[in-house]
């Protein structure tokens, strides 16, 4: 009988609770609502906080594409100016052995 009775009670006494409890006055409900509006305010700033940093993001990484394609291609006149200052100092060497050959033959009487 006990063991009937306390089961009854527990539902009947809970639903006493959320009745009781459950109640909410206009105030409440309008506090409620005032917080949940701040809130979702405060979520659209920070929402337009995180698009404007992602632009700024984007812009950024587009920046320093074109910083990178600019260092490439400055890279590379540097290595054909290198090169070509090579072939040119190649050119004068080979010029010069031959100008040596050439004058390597002494006239008669000239001393060196």
């Amino acid at each position: 009988m006990q063991g009937i009775l306390s089961k009854g009670f527990l539902p009947l006494a809970l639903g006493t609770v959320l009745l009781l409890g459950g109640c909410a006055t206009k105030d409440d409900v309008m506090k409620a609502q005032t917080t949940a509006d701040q809130a979702n305010s405060a979520a659209g700033r920070a929402q337009s906080t995180a698009d404007a940093a992602n632009a700024a993001a984007q812009r950024a990484q587009q920046t320093a594409d074109a910083a990178r394609a600019a260092a490439q291609s400055a890279s590379d006149a540097a290595q054909k100016a290198s090169a070509d200052a090579k072939a040119v100092s190649d050119k004068m060497d080979a010029d010069e052995a031959a100008e040596k050959t050439r004058h390597g033959r002494r006239a008669r009487g000239e001393r060196g």
